[in-house]
C-alpha cells in the first residue's frame, strides 16, 4: 500500500480580462467540471484508502486565472464529498497572509454553522447569478 501519492489535475483556464469572471467560475458547468475532476483525485481506491487527507494549494489560481477563494472551495468541498480531511498550503509570503488570514476566519464560521456541501454548492449557484461586489466570494456568502 502507499504511504503517499501524487495526483495531477489540469484546472480550467480563464481569461483573467474577461468580464465577469467570478460569475464565470461559478457558473453550474464549470462548477461541476471542477468539482467533478477534484472528486475524482481525491476518490478512496484500495490502495489509498488509509491516506486521510488531501495535501493541495492554489489549484488553478496564479497562471490559470481562476479565483482563489472559488479554487479553494471547489477543493474542500471535494475533500469532504470523498470523506478526507484537506491540508491547503501556500507559500507563506506577505501577499499570502491576508488571504491565510480570511480563509481560516472563513472556514471556521462554516464549520461553526455546520454548513454542508450542498449547502456551500447551493449558495455558490445563488451567487453565479449576481456579480460578488466586494470582489471576495468569503464575504458573499
Amino acid at each position: 500500500s502507499f504511504k503517499s501519492c501524487l495526483i495531477c489535475m489540469d484546472p480550467s483556464r480563464f481569461d483573467k480580462f474577461q468580464e465577469k469572471l467570478m460569475r464565470l467560475q461559478l457558473s453550474r458547468q464549470v462548477m461541476q467540471r471542477e468539482c467533478d475532476k477534484a472528486v475524482t483525485g481525491f476518490w478512496q481506491t484500495p490502495d489509498t484508502c488509509h491516506l486521510s487527507s488531501v495535501a493541495t494549494g492554489r489549484w488553478g489560481s496564479g497562471v490559470m486565472h481562476g479565483d482563489p477563494e472559488v479554487k479553494v472551495l471547489v477543493q474542500w468541498m471535494a475533500a469532504s464529498e470523498c470523506a478526507r480531511e484537506m491540508d491547503y498550503h501556500l507559500a507563506y509570503e506577505v501577499k499570502e497572509r491576508k488571504f491565510i488570514q480570511r480563509l481560516r476566519e472563513f472556514s471556521a464560521q462554516m464549520i461553526k454553522d455546520e454548513v454542508t456541501v450542498g449547502q456551500m454548492w447551493d449558495a455558490c449557484q445563488d451567487l453565479a447569478d449576481y456579480d460578488v461586489k466586494s470582489g471576495s466570494l468569503f464575504e458573499s456568502l
